[in-house]
């Protein structure tokens, strides 16, 4: 008789133990160790890696390395609301596998060939290998055109439309209004537009997109907290080191944080605001001037994290949680 008691004991008590097994560990994946759920990282379509030699405070030479990542042409839905064919790139171009690091920065910073650009002031990185941060979209652009020089490449930024006067400074910037012009022909280092950065952060197969509510890479929407933080950094006390999270289909890491990327273009260059808007009315022209910033950081929630969120800031803003990526038209 003991012995049918204990059998039936069991019979309830076994599936019920495995069924709240089950439940911790697709709620908290990441806590339970026996459950860890450790996504995989992607080569993506092809890779292309630069290097630097930063001599460091010994006199030793070190090699700072960065690749960058295929991305081809495509339409892809954009917005956390997915409208159908609202992200439009027409042409491929390569993006940085990680945001800009210290180690990156220091090395353009002492590079001989870049010796005639000047960046603002000294922006923070938790370690060398953590992603910038404080650094303005004004310094940004100055520092693509750098990189580029320091590498062997024309610049892609400059004062004139004759492309002839390379920006050098964020004090250029200030005193130009933030106006400047793209070189068409050139192969040098940029920051990428909105819609390039969108398309690729969904990017799965050029067919099927990331929805705009996850972070880039997730196969949850942003609101599932276990599954978001292994994609995304936010809500920390810190950056962490790049790639330390799982990259997306592309291959490209932290996209959606551990901190705020700036793009190119104005904020409002879907529906620009109206210059009789702007006079007289100080927060039409400060909405004109705000550049367009993407993804998440260690610093803010969940909720930027989504791939489809498009935010502005004005561009001479140097902000904690704040960096950048670089990009590269054509493959």
């Amino acid at each position: 008789m003991a012995k049918i008691r204990l059998k039936s004991l069991l019979s309830v008590l076994v599936p019920l133990v495995l069924l709240i097994a089950f439940a911790l560990a697709i709620t908290f994946p990441t806590q339970l160790i026996s459950f860890a759920i450790t996504p995989k990282s992607h080569d993506g379509l092809g890779t292309e890696t630069h290097e630097l030699v930063l001599r460091d405070a010994s006199g030793k030479d070190q090699i700072v390395s960065f690749a960058l990542k295929r991305v081809p042409a495509g339409i892809a839905p954009g917005l956390c609301t997915d409208e159908p064919g609202l992200t439009v790139v027409d042409k491929p171009f390569r993006l940085a596998e990680t945001e800009v690091t210290g180690a990156l920065w220091d090395a353009v910073r002492a590079s001989p060939a870049s010796a005639f650009y000047t960046l603002g002031s000294v922006p923070t990185a938790t370690g060398a290998d953590h992603p910038l941060e404080r650094v303005s979209w004004r310094d940004a652009v100055v520092f693509c055109n750098a990189l580029s020089v320091a590498l062997g490449f024309d610049p892609v930024y400059y004062r004139d439309s004759a492309v002839s006067r390379p920006v050098t400074s964020a004090a250029e910037l200030a005193a130009d209004g933030d106006i400047l012009y793209l070189s068409e022909s050139s192969t040098g280092f940029r920051l990428p537009r909105s819609a390039e950065w969108e398309l690729a952060a969904r990017y799965i197969d050029g067919t099927e997109w990331t929805p705009g509510g996850h972070p880039s890479g997730g196969t949850h929407p942003y609101y599932f907290d276990s599954r978001t933080s292994l994609y995304a950094v936010y809500n920390q006390e810190s950056s962490l080191p790049v790639k330390t999270l799982a990259s997306n289909r592309l291959g490209l890491y932290d996209m959606s944080g551990s901190v705020w990327e700036w793009c190119f273009e104005k904020f409002d260059w879907r529906n620009p605001v109206a210059p009789e808007m702007i006079a007289g009315n100080p927060l039409a022209e400060e909405a004109s001037r705000k550049r367009v910033v993407r993804g998440g950081s260690w610093l803010g929630n969940f909720y930027r994290v989504q791939i489809g969120g498009e935010f502005g800031s004005l561009p001479d803003l140097e902000a904690l949680g704040q960096g950048f990526r670089v990009a590269r038209s054509g493959w």
